[in-house]
């Protein structure tokens, strides 16, 4: 099993504090947030990590060779941006088996287990994590039906509370339908949900987009609780 980590964006959002540091870089309580992740994966058994990345990536690659976290990281470096979905396709030379995915710019304490034994339960080829957003007017609403399957991406702007976050589970054969630069939200998703077994899971559990400077501080805050 793969963990994937993309810490490809620039965070214009969160300048000036991405101007001299990569946001998954950042510190969350006195570590890089990247480095939250790592060890939330190696927590549910996942040590081969890859991370995925093009702005200030000589930084990111400071974590090193992950043997001071107990994992292996290997690194896939962008000449230039290739979006989330192109990102993800740069590293289809070893991807082989389940790949759990986890976006730079994210803190959570998510169950991997739990997530792991829905996608297997549901024979799912993908499985987008959902959660109720603290911040619905910029994140995309889901619809799903009663076995859980998503029907389609809803996006902005709704009524819908239930929205997607930035973690998925992804099956080899979803890896087939990205292109070399492209957008795994808007390119990639409408596609699989018409053509591969797409699930959606539920999860209160913390799931914090860090992408702004106001969440990056409530983050900080929720990660000291």
């Amino acid at each position: 099993m793969i963990g994937m980590i993309l810490a490809g964006g620039r965070g214009e959002r969160l300048r000036p504090l991405t101007d001299k540091t990569p946001k998954p870089m950042l510190p969350v309580k006195g570590r890089p947030l990247v480095e939250w992740q790592i060890e939330l994966l190696k927590k549910y058994g996942i040590s081969d990590i890859v991370i995925c990345g093009h702005y200030m990536f000589d930084k990111i690659k400071q974590l090193g060779d992950g043997s001071r976290f107990g994992v292996t990281i290997k690194y896939f470096y962008e000449t230039a941006p290739l979006g989330t979905g192109g990102a993800m396709k740069n590293t289809a030379s070893i991807v082989d088996d389940t790949t759990v995915v986890i976006y730079g710019d994210i803190f959570t304490n998510i169950d991997i287990k739990n997530l792991l034994t829905f996608h297997k339960n549901k024979s799912a080829d993908a499985t987008i994590v959902l959660h109720e957003s603290l911040h619905p007017e910029d994140s995309d609403a889901v619809e799903v039906d009663s076995n859980n399957r998503i029907i389609r991406i809803l996006g902005r702007g709704t009524n819908v509370r239930l929205t997607k976050s930035s973690i998925y589970v992804l099956e080899p054969i979803v890896f087939d339908f990205i292109e070399e630069k492209c957008s795994f939200e808007n390119d990639i998703l409408p596609i699989i949900i018409k053509k591969c077994n797409v699930f959606g899971y539920t999860t209160d559990e913390t799931i914090m987009d860090v992408g702004t400077l106001q969440r990056y501080s409530e983050a900080n805050k929720e990660a000291i609780k």
